[in-house]
């Protein structure tokens, strides 16, 4: 894992940005990496930005109550579907540890509950079609009923 092993060097060095850029770019292909994702969410909580610190603990077994929690939880609110939308969740839910994908698989049967119209990141992580969710009773079925 040669882009961890580089990051945590320039981390050292006190090159906080080309470390994150270079996390971020692993996760891109990798993006269900526990030590990276891990790692990414403390060099933002150095870099002083808690909810994209949040954006990544979350997919960790490491959430829990910190502040990078709570600045997540401030800044997305504690909607369900707000929350799914800002994460950097990619399927398959399976790849991640059983608890963080609990946690994910809870967020999708929640907004898709909520009928929130977030496309595909509910589609990719586990949920229904767009066209087949309804939104607060607005929207038939299918956005295809809809008559003009």
């Amino acid at each position: 894992m040669r882009a961890l092993e580089r990051a945590r060097e320039e981390v050292e060095a006190g090159g906080l940005w080309k470390a994150r850029d270079r996390l971020e770019g692993y996760l891109a292909t990798n993006p269900h990496d526990q030590e990276t994702l891990l790692f990414l969410g403390e060099v933002y909580t150095r870099m002083g930005d808690l909810p994209a610190a949040g954006k990544y603990l979350y997919l960790t077994e490491s959430w829990g109550d910190g502040a990078a929690r709570e600045a997540f939880e401030e800044r997305y609110g504690r909607s369900a579907a707000r929350m799914l939308n800002a994460l950097p969740a990619k399927p398959p839910l399976e790849a991640y540890p059983p608890k963080v994908a609990a946690r994910l698989s809870r967020l999708v049967d929640e907004t898709r509950e909520g009928g929130h119209l977030w496309g595909r990141k509910v589609e990719q992580l586990g949920g229904p079609p767009r066209s087949s969710l309804v939104w607060k009773g607005v929207f038939s079925s299918s956005v295809s009923s809809c008559s003009a």
